[in-house]
């Protein structure tokens, strides 16, 4: 009775965090779209901020799909297959922005790439106009996502037994590839792809390292409108939000016909000769990038020297370590912990609730972050709350809950029954075998959940700022604002703390069922 009664409570609080969704609508009632929209279609500056949205979303869409592919198809059912699965955790813990700052390190002008082609006096840039750099950064981060939705569907359907079946009769792999997994995974993550697509869509805070700068991404553009004083510019900002929205459900559309379009060309009997993939080196060069990528961060945050055109700092500092503030570090912990405990408390009471009809609280992985996020302010204001700690750490929980709800929902439904059954047979009362049976049985992907719950919180933004009134300083805003400063050294640090600590958070969920029940190989 009382875990029903705290289920009901949890529901109403989720619905309450989500409620501002329904105010994406509130531009048509409150602004005069058609003469903002005249505005906006009139400036220079809006058809080639439209054309570098266009291709660092849809780019970032191909690449991902097409790199998530490559990778698990090459992979699976291979003795590199499971390990990678149990690394991928890893690859999704790194800060979007962390990757960001290093890739611009690696390709920025003047950068180590080159450094590196100085004698071929090739010259090596980010930020171009048409926003291919921001395409190829958030294709690569959004593949390891996508993966991780692949794997979890060859775990559960009937994929993982037709691609054995197909290797029994003689298919080579890269044909199997493209007849059973790509035909029949593309129904599958199409939500996924939508994700991608809505964050490809909105991200701000990779834009404004990689992307386009005159003019910048659309994201971009009506966040910078949003911030200015100018109440004009602000509904410019509104209405570029809400377009960024309807471009949102075109892209679903396609999103929704591409298994039609694909299904068009109907796989034969015939079997291929070729069988080459490539799928480890791809996974290796991959790796490889990020472990640079690293280095870079690390080198220039201990350099206190680093002339071009040489590949190493002249001199070693930890300068750039002093200068830092250690309220973003606190701040981070408080609102990252926070978070993922509120998330995990939520989504377990609304599964013990009923686990069936919980969908919903996937909905704002399929929506764009600027929107909603403007969705949060006004009801903010119309609450009538001042910014603060409390009101980012609520903000942060429209996008943590669903991350956790992936994480969650699937092992809460895979709990072996005849355990619980037998448990209640013995007279075990419904809060008793909560936390005596469910909670120690679902350590793992608790752990799991938190990791990534902490992340997600971690690289939360534009509600920090825009909730927070700018008053609320964490390592990810810290490190933007270390950016627009110039001093590679200090952007390099923020970057690396920022990495050491979501990784660092990783490391400790993934020993934690390890470190409670030292004894139980089974539940580590």
């Amino acid at each position: 009775m009382i875990l029903k009664l705290l289920g009901w409570v949890a529901l109403l609080v989720c619905i309450a965090i989500y409620a501002p969704i329904l105010g994406l609508v509130e531009p048509l009632l409150t602004l005069d779209l058609p003469l903002q929209y005249q505005q906006l279609f009139a400036l220079a500056e809006f058809y080639p901020a439209l054309l570098g949205t266009l291709v660092s979303t849809l780019g970032s869409l191909v690449l991902a799909l097409a790199l998530s592919y490559w990778l698990m198809g090459a992979l699976v059912f291979t003795q590199s297959y499971h390990r990678f699965t149990r690394q991928l955790p890893i690859l999704l813990a790194i800060p979007h922005l962390a990757f960001a700052v290093g890739l611009y390190l690696l390709l920025s002008p003047k950068g180590w790439l080159e450094r590196l082609l100085y004698p071929l006096d090739i010259g090596v840039w980010v930020q171009d106009s048409f926003g291919l750099s921001l395409a190829v950064a958030l294709g690569i981060k959004e593949s390891w996502f996508l993966c991780w939705m692949i794997w979890s569907q060859l775990q559960r359907s009937e994929l993982a037994d037709q691609f054995l079946v197909a290797q029994t009769l003689g298919y080579k792999r890269a044909q199997i590839i493209r007849t059973i997994l790509a035909l029949q995974l593309l129904p599958k993550l199409r939500w996924p792809l939508v994700a991608v697509a809505a964050y490809s869509l909105s991200s701000v805070e990779m834009a404004s390292i990689l992307g386009p700068t005159h003019p910048p991404t659309l994201a971009l553009l009506a966040w910078r409108w949003l911030l200015d004083p100018v109440v004009e510019q602000q509904q410019l900002g509104q209405a570029l939000s809400f377009l960024l929205l309807t471009m949102l459900l075109i892209l679903v559309l396609l999103i929704w016909s591409l298994p039609k379009l694909m299904g068009r060309q109907n796989p034969n009997g015939d079997r291929s000769k070729s069988n080459r993939v490539l799928g480890r080196p791809l996974l290796w060069s991959l790796l490889a990038l990020h472990l640079v990528l690293g280095l870079l961060v690390l080198l220039w945050s201990v350099a206190h020297s680093w002339f071009y055109p040489a590949l190493l700092p002249g001199d070693w500092s930890l300068r750039a370590w002093h200068s830092l503030a250690l309220e973003p570090l606190v701040n981070s912990l408080v609102l990252g912990v926070g978070a993922a405990l509120f998330a995990m408390v939520l989504v377990l009471l609304v599964l013990e609730l009923n686990p069936l009809f919980t969908a919903w609280l996937l909905l704002p992985l399929f929506l764009p972050v600027l929107p909603v996020v403007v969705s949060q302010y006004f009801s903010l204001l119309r609450l009538d709350l001042a910014p603060s700690g409390w009101v980012v750490l609520v903000s942060h929980l429209l996008w943590v809950v669903p991350y956790v709800y992936l994480v969650l929902k699937p092992a809460y439904l895979g709990l072996p029954e005849h355990h619980l059954l037998c448990a209640r047979s013995l007279g075990v009362r419904p809060l008793q075998l909560f936390f005596r049976l469910k909670l120690p049985l679902l350590l793992r992907p608790l752990s799991a959940a938190f990791a990534l719950g902490f992340s997600v919180s971690l690289a939360q933004y534009l509600p920090t700022v825009f909730l927070g009134g700018g008053r609320i300083e964490t390592l990810t805003t810290e490190t933007l604002t270390r950016f627009s400063g110039g001093d590679k050294r200090i952007l390099g640090a923020q970057a690396l703390l920022l990495l050491m600590v979501a990784l660092l958070v990783f490391g400790i969920a993934q020993r934690l069922p390890q470190m409670i029940y030292p004894n139980r190989k089974a539940m580590h």
